[in-house]
């Protein structure tokens, strides 16, 4: 589809001309046509920004600009698609009447979301879509898509994230899926901008499920590592940190620090040892939390020393809840927030089902209470992936990823909305965002 333009003139000179007032264009993207750029044009260097919304109250807007220009340019985030917007544009010299254009419809490739319940999501929500197209994707609180990107064929994604800056969507291309370590080597972090410029592909090699962005402007993912051990190889894990300038270094590996011949992985004969699937920054300890997956652990590693100062849960954490026999048993995604440990718990094949569960850990030194858990009704059992983020009324968002259903707990355990896709698209793990700005 090509571009739609509209032109609007108000009550100012054309756009391609030095204009003395507000004179603007709007422009359907191209690529992700839920998206509307607005440009115009000002005499003399001054800040602007544009007001928008679904509706005339607005009630969205761009940032001001950061520093004075003739040419401004602001791209029109977090709308779903085939929506009538209103928008209006100020600067130091010129506030324009309110005018509307239609934004586009999405392709037909990507899935329905089909919703229901009320209250939404909570917010923005950056996840992957997995199915006959994979690649990232932007919800609204609606569980309407407003933003997306296409990964390279042949090539698994797990994790999205907005940057920091709100910039641009990172997330991975991978080839977990192979068996093959050599063709493992071949992973990217892609860097796509939310402006529509130029995506980049920057190799991580062996990149697998995960990766955390840090606020530096590193990435550290984990990253498939093959060695030999007393005669036998194993598939294991490192954290590998790629820089700005597209460096690497190894920040910390399973094979340094835990023996595979005194430390099996309950799900070794998948091909992988310890698999690990989840990773986490700590800015505050300057550490990173990794999930091992085979080990039903979580640990927490320094990312100057690598030592490990913490472990949860299976086969090596040193603190355990009393009277559980499986604090988590094969889980993936997990945050932990002032002590309070919130995790996808996969379960196994002969558990039958999978759950959401927090616990309270405290400094990592006491006693371990199991404060929360939901299950879903009926019961159902997600084998891969899967996710649990707070919502700042204490609910719940939740990725049943291989159900391919977003949904929004409360704590007394009532699922208050649901976002589902078509039938053979699942979901990754997930960002809560207020804003794309």
């Amino acid at each position: 589809m090509g571009p739609v333009l509209s032109l609007l003139f108000l009550g100012c000179a054309p756009v391609d001309e030095v204009a003395t007032g507000c004179g603007a264009r709007a422009e359907v993207r191209d690529d992700v046509p839920t998206i509307l750029t607005v440009r115009w044009r000002t005499p003399e260097p001054t800040v602007g920004h544009v007001e928008f919304g679904a509706t005339e109250a607005l009630g969205l807007a761009t940032p001001t600009e950061s520093e004075p220009t003739t040419e401004h340019v602001h791209t029109l985030l977090g709308l779903a698609a085939d929506t009538e917007v209103y928008y209006r544009v100020f600067d130091e010299s010129c506030e324009s009447p309110v005018a509307t254009m239609a934004n586009g419809s999405l392709p037909s490739e990507l899935p329905n979301i089909e919703t229901s319940g009320d209250g939404g999501l909570g917010s923005f929500v950056v996840t992957v879509l997995e199915g006959a197209l994979w690649g990232p994707v932007i919800l609204d609180a609606s569980g309407n898509i407003v933003w997306w990107d296409v990964a390279t064929e042949d090539f698994a994604v797990t994790r999205a994230y907005l940057t920091d800056d709100r910039r641009a969507v990172l997330y991975n291309e991978s080839n977990d899926r192979s068996r093959d370590y050599a063709a493992m080597e071949e992973a990217y972090v892609v860097r796509v901008p939310l402006d529509g410029s130029g995506a980049e592909r920057i190799p991580l090699p062996y990149l697998s499920h995960d990766f955390a962005a840090l606020p530096s402007g590193e990435v550290v993912g984990i990253a498939r590592e093959l060695r030999e051990v007393d005669g036998v190889e194993y598939l294991g894990d490192r954290l590998t940190e790629l820089a700005p300038d597209g460096s690497l270094v190894d920040r910390w590996s399973a094979f340094d620090h835990f023996d595979p011949a005194e430390v099996g992985g309950v799900d070794a004969a998948r091909g992988t040892w310890t698999h690990a699937n989840a990773v986490d920054y700590e800015p505050g300890t300057d550490s990173f939390l990794l999930g091992l997956r085979n080990f039903s652990s979580i640990i927490r590693v320094s990312r100057q020393t690598g030592e490990i100062s913490w472990a949860f849960g299976g086969l090596v954490g040193d603190q355990l809840p009393e009277g559980i026999d499986s604090a988590l048993d094969l889980y993936h995604q997990f945050e932990l927030v002032d002590g309070s440990l919130l995790a996808f718990d996969n379960g196994s094949p002969e558990r039958g089902y999978s759950r959401v569960v927090e616990y309270e850990v405290g400094d990592g030194t006491g006693p371990v209470t199991q404060t929360w858990s939901w299950v879903e009704d009926p019961p159902s059992y997600v084998a891969i992936l899967g996710d649990a983020q707070r919502v700042g009324d204490g609910s719940i968002v939740s990725s049943l990823s291989l159900e391919g259903q977003l949904v929004r707990v409360s704590r007394e355990g009532e699922v208050s909305f649901r976002a589902a896709t078509s039938l053979g698209y699942g979901f990754g793990y997930a960002q809560l965002v207020d804003s794309l700005y």
